[in-house]
């Protein structure tokens, strides 16, 4: 079954579109996802012009909490861009995260392929030395992305959300600001996270979400009505011009799976403020 969300404001567009098609499209409902389509091949296109295979930094694991953020935040130019494309993390690795990957220019986070029997390249926080998490501002996030008209992709990834004394768990992976950039994440699976997993504060963000998996959310007491996969679209966080959800897969879901405001879908949604789908 085609479902087809859109947003009315900021002429954007919200596309959801399930792995398998059901149904028989007209004429018009192929014109117009060759349309739509057509600018998702862009943006893949210019991300791989974009992170040339060439400037690729290993980071290498060595069980040091705090040095994965470490490494990625001091590895910039004169300028403050990162000064390689993609930073690639290798697989059946734990990389201990003690503070959030702050990221203000395009870049990749990319795990390295893996083998039968062992696990994709996996982050997880950890407490500090006086045993009290690290991670600063609200939401606390893996990584928070700033700066204006620039690129992140993540992928072939995975983020354990309890820290690994055991001692709490993080809000969600991802949290978006700035102006105008595009954010690509494929293969990423996340596990125990509280609240949720994907959250836009950005303007005109470009959002492609796919063959992603969201699952064993803890949640908190009194919060299984606040969570989800993706929130980020008006009154509860910024705005988008894109947002494309592919080939998903999220359980044990205490809350919504996608959250927008203003948004319209075809009969399937509560308006609580928002929308939820």
């Amino acid at each position: 079954m085609l479902r087809w969300f859109t947003i009315d404001y900021l002429n954007a567009t919200i596309i959801y579109l399930p792995r398998v098609f059901l149904t028989v499209l007209n004429k018009e409902d192929i014109k117009m996802i060759k349309t739509i389509l057509s600018g998702a091949i862009v943006l893949f296109s210019l991300s791989s012009s974009v992170f040339a295979d060439g400037h690729t930094m290993m980071v290498e694991w060595d069980g040091t909490p705090g040095y994965l953020e470490s490494t990625i935040m001091a590895d910039t130019t004169a300028t403050g861009e990162q000064a390689h494309d993609i930073y690639m993390l290798e697989a059946n690795k734990v990389y201990l995260q003690l503070s959030e990957l702050n990221l203000n220019s395009s870049c990749a986070i990319v795990g390295a392929d893996y083998a039968d029997g062992e696990h994709p390249a996996t982050i997880q926080p950890i407490a500090g030395a006086e045993g009290t998490s690290q991670f600063t501002g609200w939401p606390n996030a893996n990584i928070k992305t700033y700066g204006m008209n620039q690129t992140y992709h993540f992928e072939n990834l995975l983020f354990n959300g309890v820290f690994a004394d055991e001692s709490g768990a993080m809000f969600g992976v991802l949290c978006t600001y700035g102006e105008g950039n595009t954010i690509m994440v494929n293969n990423v699976t996340s596990v125990h996270n509280s609240v949720i997993t994907y959250f836009n504060f950005g303007l005109a963000e470009r959002w492609h979400l796919t063959n992603n998996t969201a699952v064993q959310y803890t949640s908190y007491p009194g919060g299984m009505y606040f969570g989800g996969f993706f929130w980020g679209g008006g009154a509860w966080g910024g705005t988008l011009k894109e947002l494309l959800i592919q080939n998903n897969l999220s359980f044990f879901l205490y809350c919504c799976l996608l959250y927008t405001s203003d948004a319209a879908d075809e009969e399937d949604s509560v308006d609580l403020g928002g929308r939820r789908i």
